[in-house]
């Protein structure tokens, strides 16, 4: 079995995270249907949204760093000094 990529992990963080707010998100709804407060829930789901904005933004950076093309290695320049 090989290593998961750095791709393949941001994807699941972010399928868990959707699925992490869709059940605060179905909480909420509950809470209120039972006229509790919600504040504390709505302030949580608030936090859940953000880390998944955070994923989803770290997902994008992986691909776009995929496809750019690796930087080949740098060579002193004439009249540099390497060292």
């Amino acid at each position: 079995m090989q290593p998961e990529s750095n791709l393949e992990l941001a994807a699941r963080h972010i399928a868990e995270g959707r699925r992490i707010v869709k059940r605060q998100r179905a909480r909420i709804a509950r809470l209120k249907a039972l006229g509790c407060p919600i504040q504390g829930a709505e302030h949580t789901l608030t936090v859940f949204l953000s880390t998944l904005a955070i994923f989803e933004d770290h997902e994008r950076l992986l691909r776009e760093r995929g496809r750019q093309p690796t930087p080949s290695p740098r060579r002193p320049t004439e009249g540099s000094t390497a060292g």
